[in-house]
Formats: C-alpha cells, structure tokens, sequence
C-alpha cells in the first residue's frame, strides 16, 4: 500500500487545517494527476491547465482554516477547479470579444479561428447545460458566476438565506461538471 492510500481523506483535511505541509503534499500526489486531466478536458490547453490545478491546490492551503470535517475534500478541490475553469470561459469571452474586434480591423489567422470554433462550441455547451437547471438554480449561478453578486447580496436580492445560495451554486457546478465532462472525456 503506497504511503498516499494510507491516508484518508477526512485525516488530510483534519493535518491540512492544521497546517500539516507534509498532508498538503500527499493531497497533491493523491489528486493532482487526475484534476490534471479534468481540467485538461476544458481548457485544452497544457499551460492552462497547469495554472488551474496549481492554482486550485492553493486555494485549499490557503483557505485551510475554514476547512470544517463535513467537507468532502476531493469534491471541495473539484468545486474550486471548477470555478477557477468558469473564471477561465469568462476571461476567453473577454478575450473573445478583443478577437472579434481585431477581426473588423485586421485578417485573423486560421489557428486563432479555430480557438473560436472551439471556444463557441464550449460556450454554447456550458449555455446548454445552464438551460436544465431548475430556473432558481440558473439565476442564483448567473448571478454569481456572470454578474458577480457576493452569495450574501444574491441571497438578500431573492429572499434566501446563504447557505441556500451556497447549496444552489454547489448544485449547480456539480451538474455543469458532469454534463461537460461527458462530453468532452
């Protein structure tokens, strides 16, 4: 048994609020390889990639103190994948955006074209997806993803208490994950 299966999850997140570098650095070998390749199904980009899930890793190090035992720490590290993923699609529609507007002014070259060819084919399979969720799920996750309300103003705005904002948000990424990894795995 490798030194890395001999320690649970629940440990590791008890060591890590703790401060544990030695805990942090089995979580990374336990699940760096694999948020590896499914952040990689997204951006489609190596050094991409590898700045989301070192950048993800260390969210966790450095939000350790809130970490509290009811977490399930590989979904918590796919949760802040994620977002730093959709983080990721909004800033290539900015990015976009500054394509279409060269696009008027100056010839675009076939590679970038086809970036845009796959970009528009991820937005509008992250648009699709929004479409299924339950509508009060859809609003609360535009509103915090595309509008960026705090979960405390979304929750004043629709009369919710936070945690029930937070529950929305968490659904809702989790349902976006599972659509988007099936169709790009």
């Amino acid at each position: 048994m490798s030194i890395v299966s001999a320690y649970d999850d629940k440990s590791l997140l008890c060591q890590i609020r703790d401060g544990s570098i030695k805990a942090f650095e089995i979580l990374f070998n336990k699940y760096s390889r694999r948020l590896y390749f499914f952040v990689l199904s997204y951006t489609k980009s190596q050094a991409d990639t590898e700045e989301i899930v070192q950048s993800s890793f260390i969210s966790v190090w450095e939000n350790r103190n809130r970490l509290d035992e009811s977490f399930q720490l590989k979904n918590y590290l796919y949760t802040i994948a994620v977002n730093k993923v959709l983080n990721f699609i909004k800033h290539q529609a900015t990015h976009q955006r500054y394509v279409e507007y060269s696009f008027i002014h100056k010839s675009i070259s076939d590679d970038q074209t086809e970036k845009d060819v796959l970009y528009n084919e991820l937005h509008e399979n992250v648009d699709r997806v929004l479409e299924i969720l339950p509508d009060q799920q859809k609003d609360i996750f535009r509103m915090s993803r595309f509008d960026g309300f705090t979960n405390k103003e979304i929750a004043i705005k629709l009369g919710l208490s936070v945690r029930t904002v937070e529950n929305q948000i968490y659904r809702a990424l989790q349902t976006i994950r599972i659509k988007l990894a099936g169709k790009y795995s």
